[in-house]
């Protein structure tokens, strides 16, 4: 997308109602004001398309821009990476706190790495499915049709 006038004022339309279009942009046109806020076109595209015609996450997003625009550049042109909620980067912030000797917050979420349950194939042997299938008479059900010893990629 060109970062420009224009595609600052087509997303405004895009994404908020006609009554409130002077509004959102008077409210935009407020980055850019300062020598440090930089890019301002670029920036503005970001906060809208961060907001999602939201006008609290709008002001929000504002407000995290003027302290500092990389903030809301990075959120917004590259997602994945900004997400903190991935099973990687929880256990990269855990071991961080871990290292400065930080007791994380009692809300913040746990390991996801080292618990989640895989799945695997696993080669399961000719004596594995004499038992599973004693198992299964044991109880009197009848056993799976498919059960023959190639792979399984069940989890139960």
């Amino acid at each position: 997308m060109t970062h420009s006038r224009n595609a600052v004022i087509a997303l405004v339309r895009a994404h908020y109602p006609e009554s409130r279009w002077s509004f959102v942009l008077d409210l935009l046109d407020g980055y850019g004001v300062e020598s440090h806020e930089r890019e301002r076109e670029r920036v503005q595209i970001s906060i809208l398309n961060l907001s999602v015609g939201n006008e609290d996450k709008l002001h929000e997003n504002l407000a995290y821009a003027k302290r500092d625009y990389r903030d809301v550049l990075f959120w917004s042109e590259y997602p994945e990476q900004s997400r903190i909620d991935t099973p990687e980067k929880i256990n990269e912030v855990r071991n961080l706190f871990e290292r400065l000797d930080i007791v994380p917050p009692s809300d913040f979420p746990q390991s996801t790495i080292d618990t989640a349950k895989k799945i695997t194939p696993q080669k399961i042997t000719p004596e594995k499915i004499k038992e599973i299938r004693d198992q299964f008479k044991k109880y009197g059900i009848e056993p799976p049709s498919d059960l023959n010893g190639t792979s399984a990629y069940r989890r139960h």
